[in-house]
């Protein structure tokens, strides 16, 4: 059984037949353990795609399993416990809570899912000091930079264990190196910890590192 299967999906945004068509019957499948790129053009569908695999927002039309689950027949707070329980997000502009230190970040979805406070203080400078920020736990967003607040993006997605992570153009705002670095690291957590994530990206070394692709253009799965 696939872990993501999306049938048929439709997303148009604005009104009916004078809207932007987002996605149009878009069916794909993504095994456990997968390490898949979305890939096109500014507006081909991908982070729309990502968002309704997420949770994050709902097609018009069609229907998306995880598990085997229809997630498109969820409640509002199904959805959330969904999100939370189920999907690590990395966005593109890091979306670091500025209030909290970089260990406060990661911790952040484990305190929601209650875990214990040793615990997951544990496992949040376990994580750091493997994305080798040990050193920078306590320190704010605004005192790092780019290539660090990202690592403590993809810490915190990874920190509750989810069975899905989500990348929507993870590099975009890195430099080469910093960049490599990062997916060389995502990498390494899918073959040695079997985690799954599907990214959006423009970014050919990321496209390189994908053990699948999928090309989308103005909305649809193109080979």
């Amino acid at each position: 059984m696939a872990l993501v299967k999306t049938e048929n999906i439709g997303r148009t945004y604005g009104k009916p037949g004078v809207g932007v068509v987002a996605l149009a019957g878009v069916g794909i499948e993504v095994e456990t353990g997968s390490f898949l790129a979305l890939v096109g053009p500014s507006g081909s569908g991908k982070t729309t795609l990502l968002n309704l695999i997420g949770g994050l927002d709902r097609p018009d039309e069609g229907r998306i399993f995880v598990e085997g689950k229809e997630i498109t027949k969820l409640s509002a707070k199904e959805l959330a416990d969904f999100r939370l329980n189920k999907v690590g997000f990395v966005f593109q502009e890091f979306n670091l809570i500025p209030v909290f230190s970089a260990l406060e970040n990661v911790e952040y979805v484990m305190l929601l899912k209650g875990v214990d406070k040793k615990v997951r203080r544990g496992r949040a400078l376990s994580i750091l000091e493997e994305m080798g920020l040990g050193d920078m736990a306590k320190r704010m967003p605004n005192e790092l930079s780019g290539g660090q607040k990202q690592r403590v993006a993809v810490s915190r997605a990874i920190a509750a264990e989810p069975t899905l992570i989500l990348a929507d153009e993870p590099t975009a705002n890195l430099d080469s190196k910093t960049g490599a670095a990062l997916i060389d690291k995502m990498k390494e957590l899918n073959e040695k910890k079997g985690m799954t994530f599907i990214f959006s990206t423009h970014d050919r070394m990321v496209v390189d590192k994908a053990s699948r692709v999928i090309n989308l253009k103005d909305g649809r799965v193109v080979e």
